[in-house]
């Protein structure tokens, strides 16, 4: 699997790997996901502003129900919407079940994350995002992080993105 925030801060599996041998594996990543037939939506809530739970339930139903009631059609399209959700937070799968119920969706969590491609596209795609508002805020940005985004153009990266947004 690729583990982006790993392979950008020159971690874990990619500790041993040049930063040209790490910037390639990105861009291959990067590659396959932008041929990839994908929407995508970020959603970023600090932590700062939302200091109690039921603020940030609040806030990221709210952000939800307008991605969906926003794009209904879209997703009418398909028979089933399966949500890849490792479970990791339960308030996170009780907001999702909750706004996608009016849509055929199928909660999986028990799966193979090193053989699931959009998997790691999706944690790509967050970690730009994060990345770029941590930038944008001038917030805490790691040493690794800025030498390897160093000679790429994140404005770019994210030009080439704009047409998978919803």
């Amino acid at each position: 699997m690729i583990h982006t925030a790993d392979l950008i801060r020159n971690k874990g599996d990619y500790k041993y790997l040049s930063i040209n041998q790490r910037q390639s594996i990105f861009n291959s990543l990067f590659v396959f996901t932008k041929r990839s037939p994908i929407k995508l939506k970020s959603i970023i809530v600090s932590k700062k502003y939302t200091d109690t739970y039921k603020l940030l339930k609040k806030q990221l139903t709210i952000e939800l129900n307008e991605l969906v009631s926003n794009n209904y059609k879209f997703f009418q399209k398909f028979d089933k919407i399966k949500i890849y959700y490792d479970n990791g937070q339960s308030q996170l799968t009780s907001i999702l079940e909750d706004v996608f119920k009016n849509l055929n969706i199928s909660f999986i969590s028990d799966f193979d994350k090193t053989k699931e491609k959009l998997f790691q596209v999706a944690d790509m795609l967050t970690f730009i995002d994060k990345y770029y508002y941590k930038f944008q805020h001038k917030l805490y940005i790691s040493k690794n992080e800025k030498i390897f985004f160093e000679n790429m153009e994140m404005r770019k990266l994210l030009k080439e993105l704009k047409s998978k947004r919803f």
